[in-house]
């Protein structure tokens, strides 16, 4: 993968993070209001995968943007 390609890629991965903690967020609010503990408990388990999904996806554009060992 040349850097163009790589440069690419990142830029669509920060668009797929943006997407998840946008979802996160709504989700987020939406547990700010008063409902039915079960309710919460379901949201709070998509929230913690929306998390995790973006952890990966962060890591992802470390891994990708890092500089090569030898230019350390």
């Amino acid at each position: 993968m040349d850097d163009e390609d790589r440069a690419e890629l990142v830029c669509r991965l920060f668009a797929l993070l943006t997407a998840e903690l946008e979802d996160g967020a709504a989700l987020a609010m939406e547990g700010q209001g008063k409902q039915q503990l079960a309710a919460q408990h379901g949201r709070a388990q998509l929230l913690e995968a929306k998390v995790r999904d973006a952890q990966t996806i962060a890591q992802s554009v470390v891994m990708l943007t890092q500089p090569p060992i030898s230019a350390l």
